[in-house]
């Protein structure tokens, strides 16, 4: 029988702004008081660092390394029998700092607050496919300039205020899992398509209407000793419908 405790770590690089440094550290335990009940706590930072960094030349002269770190924390909460049924019911608090916009020609960094409180209900559908429900996803935004500047419509920087938004979700989601361990996956894949829709009757921001769909695909595979390769394909489509 697998230990109810795991303690996941490690590091990675990825082509975001042509190179960006990835670290993450997370632990979880999934049968307090024995009843299969399960908490979780996990931490990601990540930095550009730019292609410099390891000796090549930037591919654009204006293009340079945004050097902000930026952070993602999260912890959650499962309960595996929900009503006495085999539902699992979820809920997360998630605090996110992250660059969504970067401007050379101004040197202006966006930076992207989030702050995120969400209910998920999961059905196993078969060994490998579990369906969830987004019952609601509750998340403030906050959108500023790294230095708390902006740029008008001329060349002249100004001082701006930073930007709120509310915005809330519902929505499904479907995974297909082929790892061979959830935790600490050394080979297999993984695959997640959702969809999440908003509105301002779902506690979003007046204005804000919209229909997102995410794809992501996870393939490892194992090397020499306990080192894994992992590769990450996602792509998406947003509609606004305000």
């Amino acid at each position: 029988e697998r230990d109810p405790g795991a303690l996941r770590f490690g590091a990675g690089l990825n082509t975001q702004r042509e190179l960006t440094a990835r670290a993450f550290t997370g632990v979880s335990y999934n049968n307090l008081w024995g009843t299969a009940r399960g908490v979780s706590l996990l931490g990601e930072v990540s930095s550009n660092i730019g292609l410099s960094a390891i000796g090549v030349n930037e591919v654009s002269p204006d293009s340079e390394p945004v050097n902000y770190l930026e952070h993602r924390v999260s912890a959650g909460y499962i309960e595996p029998f929900l009503f006495n049924t085999q539902i699992r019911g979820r809920v997360n608090l998630i605090r996110s700092d992250e660059v969504f916009n970067v401007d050379d020609a101004q040197n202006l960094v966006s930076i992207l607050t989030k702050d995120a409180f969400n209910v998920l209900l999961e059905q196993q559908l078969s060994k490998r496919t579990t369906f969830t429900w987004t019952v609601l996803n509750l998340e403030s935004r906050t959108s500023r300039e790294r230095n708390g500047r902006c740029a008008n419509e001329g060349t002249v920087q100004e001082e701006c205020f930073d930007e709120f938004q509310q915005v809330g979700t519902i929505g499904p989601v479907i995974d297909y899992d082929l790892r061979d361990n959830p935790f600490l996956p050394t080979k297999g894949s993984y695959s997640r398509l959702a969809v999440d829709y908003s509105a301002p009757a779902l506690g979003s921001s007046d204005g804000i209407e919209f229909a997102k769909f995410d794809g992501l695909f996870r393939y490892y595979i194992p090397f020499k000793g306990n080192l894994v390769w992992a590769n990450e394909v996602r792509s998406g489509y947003l509609s606004n419908l305000s």
